[in-house]
Formats: structure tokens, sequence, C-alpha cells
């Protein structure tokens, strides 16, 4: 038996990294938010990233069109600068 008060899913992942290594040791359900899981499910807990990696996928998920924005408007400016250095260099 495991109990976790501070992160809901690591108890499930700890019991099944526990139960990989031991082949003795079987999941048989638990208990998240007064709900009963069967061991398949615990297991599709135990198998899902941290809080941390999520929010850090959301974080960039979040950014990715802005920074791709940026990208392509500075892209622009770069060609603009380079053609107006060209008509410069043709000049001198």
């Amino acid at each position: 038996m495991v109990f976790g008060y501070e992160d809901e899913l690591a108890p499930s992942k700890l019991v099944y990294q526990f139960s990989k290594e031991n082949q003795k040791a079987k999941i048989l359900g638990g208990f998240l938010e007064n709900k009963f899981y069967e061991m398949a499910d615990v297991i599709r807990l135990a198998e899902l990233p941290s809080k941390e990696q999520l929010l850090g996928m959301l974080v960039w998920t979040l950014s990715a069109p802005a920074s791709n924005l940026v990208g392509v408007l500075s892209g622009n400016m770069r060609k603009l600068v380079f053609a107006f250095s060209q008509i410069r260099d043709r000049k001198a």
C-alpha cells in the first residue's frame, strides 16, 4: 500500500517502476480522488508525463506560434537589409 499527498500520480509511478523491476510485486488497483481504478488504469496513469513535463510542453506549444512569427518577420527584415546593402554596393 502506497500513499501520496503532494503529487497524486507519484505513488503510481513509483509502484509501477518497482513492479517492473520486481516480478513478484503486482499492482491490483488504486484509489484517486475517492474513485477506484483497475490495474490497467493505474498503469496508464503511471505512464503519463509528470506535471512539470506537461507544463513545459504546454508552454512550448503556446510559445511556438509567436516564435515562428518572429522568425518569419525577422527573415523578411534580413532580406530587405540585404537588398539595400546590395544596392549600396552597386552604387559604390
